[in-house]
Order: structure tokens, then sequence, then C-alpha cells
């Protein structure tokens, strides 16, 4: 106890008060949520304490439950007729928030044992799951092909570079082999752009900045982008800047 108000008592001089405050709430219903859930996924691990040996791999610090749950919702779909995937998937929390809602099926995809290991935990302990299904995979992203069925995808910026643009790959492939069109939600979007710019059927639809240092990014991949230009345009048009607490 003693730790966490030094911690605060620092972070108040560094920050000011309503960016502590902002930050204290934020770290409270992370908390709440975990208890309510039945879950534990909060923490930062380093790459090196993971076992990453590809520096384009990024560490585990999960995003806020709050942050998760809105994301998706912005994305007004029939969730029972949704297949959602979630890259590095680390110990589930965003696996966890989507079991909560009616997806038809929740899958998600991650590296390291260890983290692994306490997804599956976390989805087999939860409370107030409501999706069809969810399934867990450990192997590299760039080796997992994506199911057919999966029409949104989640990154919380789990690698960059190589990595990523092979996954984008994968997604193309598996829109090309299976036509449909599907979301993609990635927190700290600028990895993503640089990535992106190379893959025309990538159309992005909205950014807006849900934390200080955290931006979101909409996209859109379709394989035929040119049927949906002016519901792309009217999606674009609502794109926004703003902080939520």
């Amino acid at each position: 106890m003693l730790k966490k108000l030094l911690n605060g008592a620092r972070m108040l001089q560094r920050t000011g008060l309503r960016a502590t405050a902002r930050e204290c709430a934020y770290r409270i219903n992370n908390a709440y949520l975990e208890h309510r859930l039945g879950v534990s996924t909060s923490g930062f691990l380093d790459n090196e304490s993971l076992g990453y040996a590809d520096a384009d791999c990024v560490h585990y610090a999960p995003l806020g439950y709050r942050q998760i749950r809105d994301a998706f919702q912005r994305l007004s779909l029939n969730w029972a007729e949704c297949t959602l995937l979630d890259y590095g998937c680390g110990k589930g929390r965003a696996v966890v928030v989507a079991a909560t809602m009616p997806f038809r099926r929740v899958i998600g995809v991650e590296l390291s044992e260890p983290l692994f290991a306490e997804a599956k935990a976390n989805v087999a302990n939860m409370r107030r799951r409501r999706a069809d299904a969810v399934d867990l995979h450990c192997l590299n992203a760039t080796e997992y092909e994506v199911p057919p069925d999966v029409n949104v995808i989640y990154f919380y910026n789990p690698f960059r570079g190589p990595i990523l643009k092979q996954v984008l790959l994968n997604i193309r492939d598996s829109v090309r082999k299976s036509p449909r069109r599907i979301h993609i939600l990635f927190f700290n979007r600028d990895n993503f752009e640089r990535i992106a710019e190379g893959f025309p059927e990538i159309t992005a639809v909205e950014h807006i900045r849900v934390y200080p240092n955290i931006g979101r990014g909409i996209y859109v991949i379709d394989p035929d982008t040119s049927a949906h230009t002016g519901q792309l345009a009217q999606i674009g048009s609502r794109s926004r800047t703003h902080c939520t607490p």
C-alpha cells in the first residue's frame, strides 16, 4: 500500500492533478472489471521476460477494458454473424471482453507460452461469457492461417515491421480465397499505417485518440473497395480526435 501511495505522489508531482485523477480512474476501472469477470490479465512483461528473440515483437501491457469494448461497439456490427481474431492476445484481455459479447466465435493467437497458458486459464475461469466459442492458439502469428469466417481483427500493437507485413499478407490471402469484408481495429496505429500503405485493399475509416498516448485506427480490408466508396467516405467523415478517461 505504501508503495502505491508513493507512486501516486510521484505521478501527481510529475503529471498534475487532472492526469493523475484520469490514470487512477483508469486503473480502478480495470481492477473492478478483473474482479467482476474473474480474470487476471493486468501487468507488464518485457520482451526478455517473454523470451521474444525478434525485436519487432512488442512487450506485454494490455489496453484498458473500456477502450477495448468501446472499439468493438464502434463497429456497430451484428455480433452473432462475426468471428473476431485477436493477434498477440497475451493473457487474453481483449478475448475476454469479446467473449462477454455475443460473437459467433472469438480466436486468440499468442506466441509466448506463459502468456498463452494464462489466457487459457482466464477464458476457462471467466464469468459472464456470451460468445458461442473461444479458441486459443499458441504459435507465431505469421504461421497462422486466417479462417474464412474471420471478419473482425483486433491488434494492440503486438508486433511491427516484417512480422506485421506478413500477417497482413496472410489476411489478404484469406480475403482473396473467401471474399468478404474484414474490419480491423489497430491501437497505436502508426506502426500499422506504415505497412498498410502497400495494401490498396485496406482503407482507413476512422482515427481517434483514446488515451493521451494511444491512438486507434479502424480499417476495412475488402476485395472490392470501389463498391463501398460512398459508405467508407461517410464513416470516415465521423473521424475525430478525443481523449476518453
